[in-house]
């Protein structure tokens, strides 16, 4: 089932939603658009129809260098992943020092595998090498 519906904002303001099952997911998609009328917002429920029964209308983009997302991820190293982590962590918590200390002893612990040759077991992280 999908619908057109209006919801009403702050200063009498409003926005229109468009709302339709996800074929793929089978999740409820809800997606506020920029349409000024129902008519205008009933237009774009009919493309999402459309692009849902005919596919999307513009190929997607490759990933670069013409690899699959996963091969793309298996090369990632776990030195990156804590680097990554750590840029996270200065920006968004007061206790990043913490995380730093931790972060010395878990490279030290593990060295620098590759992403996918570490694995979670039991609620524990291993490395390939260690078992």
């Amino acid at each position: 089932m999908a619908k057109v519906t209006k919801r009403a904002g702050a200063n009498g303001r409003f926005t229109w939603y468009i709302q339709y099952v996800d074929p793929v997911t089978k999740k409820d998609v809800r997606r506020a658009t920029k349409a000024k009328t129902k008519a205008e917002a009933e237009q774009l429920l009919d493309d999402a129809k459309q692009e849902i029964k005919n596919g999307p209308s513009e190929p997607a983009q490759e990933p670069e260098q013409n690899c699959k997302p996963e091969e793309k991820q298996a090369e990632i190293r776990f030195f990156e992943i804590c680097d990554d982590f750590m840029a996270y962590s200065r920006e968004h918590k007061r206790s990043w020092e913490k995380d730093q200390k931790m972060l010395v002893k878990l490279r030290k612990f593990f060295g620098n595998p590759l992403r996918n040759h570490l694995s979670l077991y039991g609620g524990t992280l291993h490395s390939f090498t260690q078992i």
